[in-house]
């Protein structure tokens, strides 16, 4: 049993392809088509995914379908490029420290785009101003959608809680020691 096992391993390290044979570094070539041919923006050291019959990436087809979906100058494709643009610009305005940059945040608050309205509430949890409670609590109350109205809720819990600040200043500016027992009294000699 043990001759059979050596005679198979050793049938198969002769017939290994060596790890740096061409078959393993390039794909296997079929026939070309327009799809195939290098653009003139592609690195020629860069292989190109290969393709179907329809053009499509056979690596990643989904991939394909997002962008045959939606196309650079979609209406989608614009929409969600704006809606990328006031996220980053609501987190921008969520480090600042002054009540103009709170006031935008908040007036996005109600915006008709629920993405847009999600971004608002992070960048209004992320500035960390109680001064944003009420407009808060306004928008709950606005909110149609459970899911929403939950999330602001919790956001509004969220900013009630004490500051770090706070919990040091009304422990006399100590942190709360873990309590200990005290060390048993030393034996009399």
């Amino acid at each position: 049993m043990l001759a059979l096992a050596c005679l198979v391993l050793g049938w198969l390290f002769l017939n290994r392809k060596p790890t740096g044979s061409p078959d393993r570094l390039q794909p296997p070539q079929t026939a070309t088509s327009a799809h195939d041919q290098p653009t003139e923006n592609s690195d020629p050291g860069v292989p190109t995914p290969p393709l179907n019959a329809a053009g499509l990436n056979t690596t990643n087809p989904s991939l394909e379908t997002s962008v045959a979906e939606h196309p650079d100058d979609s209406p989608e494709a614009k929409h969600q490029a704006y809606v990328e643009e006031r996220r980053n610009h609501l987190m921008d305005l969520a480090a600042e420290d002054d009540q103009e940059s709170l006031k935008t945040i908040l007036s996005e608050l109600t915006n008709r785009d629920p993405e847009i309205r999600k971004a608002a509430l992070e960048a209004a949890v992320q500035f960390g101003s109680r001064d944003a409670i009420p407009s808060l609590a306004e928008a709950a109350l606005q909110s149609e959608n459970p899911e929403e109205k939950a999330a602001i809720n919790k956001a509004v819990e969220f900013l009630k809680l004490p500051s770090l600040s706070e919990v040091l200043a009304q422990g006399g500016g100590q942190a709360a020691a873990p309590q200990q027992k005290p060390a048993p009294a030393a034996a009399p000699k």
